[in-house]
This record gives C-alpha cells, structure tokens and sequence, in this order.
C-alpha cells in the first residue's frame, strides 16, 4: 500500500491507512534574489524565489503566495508583504534592502542578496537666454537658470558654459593682486575689476551677427543632469 503523499514509500502493515504513513515532502526554498542590480529610489524592486525545484509565479496575492514575504531596508522591517517592494514609498538613496522569505509552515526561511539603493541625477534645469534679439555692444547676454528640483532632495549646484559660433568662450579671469599693476592693465590704486558671473556676457564682448549659446547641466555632489542649451543671434546696432 503506498502513502498518500509520500512518494511511493510502503506503509509498515497492510491495516495502516494514508493518514498514518503520510510522509508528504516539505516546501524547501531552493534560492532568494532581488532585483535589478541597479535601483533607484523611484524605482522597484522584485523578488526572484525558486520554490522545491520551480520558480514562484510572481504577482500572486497574499493569499496564494506559497512563502510570506518580510522586507527589510536598513535592518528595519517595513510593512511590505508582497514579492515587489515600491522605492517611492518604502526606501531613499543609500539605504540598504534585503528580503527575507518564509516558508508559509515557518519550517523554512532564507534571506536575499542586498541592494543599496542609487543615487538619482537630478533632471535637466530650466533655462531662458536674455534678450532674445541682442543688440552688439548694447545689450549684455544673461542665462537664466530655473531648477526644478531632484528626485532625491540634494542640493543642487549649476555649471553654465558659454560658446560663440560654436566656439568655447571664457571670461578673461582677473590678474593677481601683487601691490603692483600686471602688463596690459591700469588699475592705479584700484583692485582689477572681477569678471563678470558664469551667467552673463558683458555687452562689449557680443559683436553682430554672432551666434552665442549657453550650455547649462546640473549637478546634485554625485550625477550630472542632462545638459540643455539656448541660442541667440547678435543684431546689428539700430542706425539713428
């Protein structure tokens, strides 16, 4: 007589019913995994259980699922319960995740690889090039540079690069203060006159007919942003 359950194994004596000699097979958990490699915190992610030979079928609802599902991020247990774990609710930039699967008797349990969560380069910024029709040696150039803030919260710093006809352009740094006047300038008693801010080009630098361009990327102390740019073209002064 074979045991219900029990893989062919014989009972002891005729007379023994099933339930006697049942010896079913325990769920084992052959192995845990999360992922992707690489998650952010608007990211998501999945839980990977291969179950007594067979893969979990991901998506089963609390009810179905064959193991319970307790995930952890900095050692702290959260209230997710489901094989998926939502980063916009549950974890940040560098905390840490792991899962740990219990079989649903609690006989067996087995914990996942670990996952630090990754930083997230803060968007393209915002930007408007002043005036839109510059007149050469009137109007000074300004990039204006509207931030629209970073998925992680850091605090972001912006780089403006300027290019004339396509060619890097540069404000020509001060000289040093050496108690004495360098070559080429005439300052008196007078310190030199600083450069103007990354964000502007003096009016007598522009001449007619020259395409200026500002390049601007944001940086939040780990990513850059993507960069964007805006061109103007240089207008003939107005003749009385």
């Amino acid at each position: 007589m074979a045991c219900a359950g029990g893989q062919g194994t014989e009972c002891a004596t005729d007379e023994a019913t099933a339930s006697d000699c049942a010896t079913e097979d325990l769920v084992r958990i052959d192995s845990v995994s999360i992922g992707p490699a690489l998650v952010r915190a608007q990211d998501t992610l999945q839980a990977t259980v291969q179950l007594s030979g067979v893969l979990v079928e991901p998506g089963l609802s609390y009810d179905d699922a064959p193991v319970r599902y307790r995930w952890f991020v900095d050692a702290v247990e959260t209230t997710g319960t489901s094989d998926h774990l939502h980063g916009w609710k549950y974890f940040n930039k560098g905390e840490v995740v792991q899962l740990l699967v219990v079989t649903r008797e609690g006989e067996q349990e087995a914990w996942s690889n670990t996952i630090t969560v990754a930083n997230t380069p803060p968007p393209a910024p915002g930007i408007t090039l002043y005036p839109e029709r510059p007149i050469a040696g009137v109007d000074a150039l300004r990039c204006v540079v509207k931030g629209v803030g970073d998925f992680d919260e850091d605090d972001l710093t912006y780089r403006i690069d300027w290019t004339r006809d396509g060619e890097s352009w540069a404000a020509r740094p001060p000289p040093p203060d050496d108690g004495g006047d360098p070559p080429d300038w005439d300052t008196g008693d007078l310190p030199p006159t600083p450069p103007p801010p990354p964000s502007e080009v003096p009016a007598d630098v522009i001449a007619s007919g020259e395409t200026w361009t500002c390049h601007v990327s944001a940086f939040d102390g780990t990513d850059w942003s993507l960069a964007v740019s805006a061109s103007v073209v240089v207008q003939e002064p107005i003749s009385g």
